[in-house]
């Protein structure tokens, strides 16, 4: 009896594991297409095991490091007619050779150009996601929008083109009653939830903080009072690699002159403040940053150098110690931080900023851009939100 013909091999019967091992090595993008092949495909893509792994490989397997300038452009002219003008860019550039332009690599959502640059804020970046707010209440009529004073925030996934607007917060800003407001985004591994931090001073110097939860889809606010010497927070997040491990770090000022500094810390699992020591050294720290994994401290000297003080053991005050000083630099600049990839981010006076590699001492600067930036790592993520189109 002659035996039945094998069945040829295809993708759509490859075994479960096999399967896996290819789709994690597929983009973003085509993957979140590739859901509706079948109820197969759409339970496999959708596992969280899987969402984590694609984005694990998208985190560690990447040699190309693409950088996104999230810019805010201005205008030239401030007498000119400030009618709906693209006030804001997003490009993307190779670490490896960041003058160069990834054209059209990136779509931004269109809110992006409906707003000036007085209204609108990027807030930070992780994982792949981008979170940035504006505000309601400089909108022009043409957009038939409601009369409303407050802050919309949304978080965009640029390599699913998908866009998820947040509840309101419980405390609303702007408020007369509030002189300040800080926002961070960050990621809590141990919980695996994205969350945004919000923080408040009041009229007479009192904190409010809330703290949005992506699990929850909920805002909650926090009870802890913290160390009323801080009386100022530094929010200079230009380089977002900060509070991937679920912590958030700040440059906490003390007292009415500033001059004094420490470091401010929150657990976004835990949600609470700590403080963390700086160095015993006389010297005006000018940023935070991480580079390779670990908490670092930058100053600019005054003989236009820039250290770095790396913190080996997280929370160990003496375990401060001075990396390197980058003396490579010629004229006066401001340090930035550094990128995943560990290269050195910083501006100059004429506008421009660059990448400095610290092990081939190779100096390039990037295009002009005026007005502030953010630089965040490009990431391929899988990370699931309500798929409004933009």
């Amino acid at each position: 009896m002659a035996s039945p013909p094998e069945q040829p091999t295809t993708i759509q019967n490859l075994p479960g594991e096999l399967l896996s091992e290819i789709m994690i090595r597929v983009p973003a993008k085509p993957l979140a297409r590739m859901r509706s092949v079948s109820k197969s495909w759409n339970h496999l893509l959708s596992q969280p095991s899987f969402i984590k792994s694609h984005l694990h490989r998208s985190l560690h397997n990447n040699n190309d490091e693409i950088l996104l300038v999230l810019a805010d452009r201005g205008f030239d002219d401030p007498f000119a007619d400030r009618g709906f003008h693209d006030t804001f860019s997003v490009t993307a550039h190779f670490s490896g050779s960041p003058h160069l332009e990834l054209t059209d690599f990136v779509k931004p959502p269109v809110v992006m150009s409906r707003f000036e640059s007085e209204t609108f804020e990027f807030l930070g970046s992780v994982n792949g996601l981008i979170c940035f707010c504006y505000r309601l209440d400089y909108v022009y009529s043409a957009f038939h929008l409601e009369s409303y004073n407050g802050l919309v925030i949304q978080i965009w996934n640029p390599s699913l083109s998908t866009i998820l607007a947040l509840p309101p917060c419980q405390l609303p800003y702007p408020n007369v009653n509030f002189t300040y407001a800080c926002f961070r985004f960050g990621y809590d591994p141990k919980t695996d939830d994205y969350k945004l931090f919000k923080l408040m001073r009041g009229v007479k110097e009192s904190l409010h903080v809330e703290v949005y939860s992506l699990r929850k889809d909920s805002w909650g606010l926090i009870t802890q009072r913290f160390s009323w010497h801080v009386t100022q927070f530094s929010n200079e997040d230009k380089v977002c690699v900060d509070g991937c491990d679920g912590c958030l770090h700040w440059l906490g000022y003390i007292g009415e002159g500033s001059m004094l500094q420490t470091i401010v810390a929150f657990d976004l699992g835990m949600e609470t403040f700590s403080e963390i020591s700086l160095p015993k050294f006389e010297r005006f720290w000018h940023n935070l940053g991480v580079i390779a994994g670990k908490l670092c401290l930058l100053s600019r000297t005054k003989n236009l150098e820039c250290e770095v003080w790396v913190m080996n053991e997280y929370g160990v005050a003496k375990s401060w110690v001075k990396r390197n000083v980058i003396s490579e630099l010629r004229g006066v600049f401001y340090p930035y931080g550094f990128t995943p990839s560990n290269k050195f981010l910083f501006a100059t006076l004429d506008d421009s900023f660059g990448l400095y590699d610290p092990i081939s001492a190779n100096t390039k600067i990037m295009a002009s851009i005026k007005r502030s930036i953010k630089v965040v790592r490009y990431v391929e993520s899988l990370v699931w939100m309500a798929p409004v189109r933009i």
